[in-house]
């Protein structure tokens, strides 16, 4: 009896796992996250500070410098969409994690991320069951600062 009360635990976790694995779900659906690098980008018409982007899965290149390079053979993903730009819309707003549009100096607006870069991919289903890839970033601004005659007009701190 013993033995059987051991076993218990490793069968309930054999039938888990089986039934998990063989529930029909593909890779895409599992989860499962992806190192890719950008391939293209296109801006959504009618969105502020929102693109589309084209993603190849990519690998870490070996060491002195573990630099990272699309995979000739990797996947592709052709409709992606980055995290921190699905909530820019018109301004003013906020864009990115938080960020007021209407606080930003000069010419700072939300920037695509750039082709070549790494990003981490995760699938997710949309509302009509379409598949789509995340990704998982924070959204880049860039500009110029003006005020206070042409210098930055944020407050300076003490290091």
């Amino acid at each position: 009896m013993g033995a059987r009360r051991s076993e218990a635990p490793r069968l309930d976790s054999s039938i888990a796992d089986l039934a998990r694995n063989g529930s029909g779900r593909n890779l895409e659906e599992s989860g499962q996250l992806v190192y890719a690098t950008v391939s293209n980008a296109t801006p959504i018409g009618g969105a502020w500070g929102r693109w589309t982007y084209e993603c190849i899965e990519a690998w870490v290149l070996t060491g002195p410098t573990y630099f990272t390079a699309g995979r000739s053979n990797g996947r592709t993903f052709p409709v992606c969409l980055s995290v921190s730009e699905n909530g820019n819309g018109l301004p003013p707003t906020f864009i990115s994690y938080g960020v007021n549009s209407a606080n930003l100096l000069g010419s700072f607006v939300p920037k695509q991320i750039p082709v070549g870069t790494p990003v981490v991919l995760t699938p997710h289903r949309m509302a009509n069951g379409s598949l789509i890839w995340l990704i998982i970033n924070t959204q880049a601004i860039d500009g110029t600062c003006t005020g206070n005659g042409g210098g930055s007009n944020l407050p300076i701190h003490p290091i």
